[in-house]
């Protein structure tokens, strides 16, 4: 309801989380309500585009002792996720510094390939995106769903108009094969 982007994913006793858009503050509170002693999360960027990380300063766990967050980015983004949260609460933007953040933050690369957490299996895969855009997948428990934003999907492509997208990817072909048995999109 007004938020940016923000999805949580609770696959047995793990928490995932979905970009940190303005959503992810009315989520931290619940995670301190629920949890006042700490708790743990991992959160997954698609991109960094500011309404998927401006959340992030308001993000209560973040703050919190008790809480431990591991925050993912693929091997080309993992720097430049925390060099990009840090950038956004500097003294011209934020009043509170990085490095105020009192959670156990620990930032990790994924692999396309898949990294299981707990029970679960999130693989990757590259999106079309100016900037780029990662699209997730989670499998868990015989259950799958993907988590898809900003994507832009060549409709040229998708109507046999053209055979590769500006990067050379054969793109719809991969999603498809990405999207197989899928759930909830």
């Amino acid at each position: 309801g007004g938020n940016t982007t923000c999805v949580e994913m609770v696959v047995g006793d793990e928490r995932l989380i979905f970009d940190a858009g303005t959503g992810i503050r009315d989520l931290g509170s619940h995670m301190v309500k629920e949890r006042p002693d700490g708790g743990h999360a991992s959160l997954f960027f698609s991109h960094t585009h500011w309404d998927h990380i401006q959340g992030f300063p308001f993000f209560g766990p973040a703050y919190h002792p008790g809480f431990s967050l591991h925050i993912y980015g693929n091997a080309a983004s993992r720097a430049n996720v925390r060099d990009l949260l840090d950038a956004q609460m500097q003294q011209a933007y934020f009043p509170v510094p990085f490095e105020a953040l009192q959670g156990r933050i620990d930032f990790l690369e994924i692999e396309e390939a898949g990294h299981q957490i707990g029970d679960a299996i999130v693989r990757t895969m590259p999106g079309i995106h100016p900037g780029g855009v990662t699209i997730y997948r989670v499998d868990y428990n015989g259950a799958s769903a993907v988590f898809c934003t900003d994507n832009e999907i060549d409709l040229m492509l998708l109507a046999g108009g053209v055979d590769k997208p500006r990067d050379g990817r054969v793109f719809p072909e991969e999603l498809l094969r990405f999207l197989n048995g899928v759930d909830v999109i």
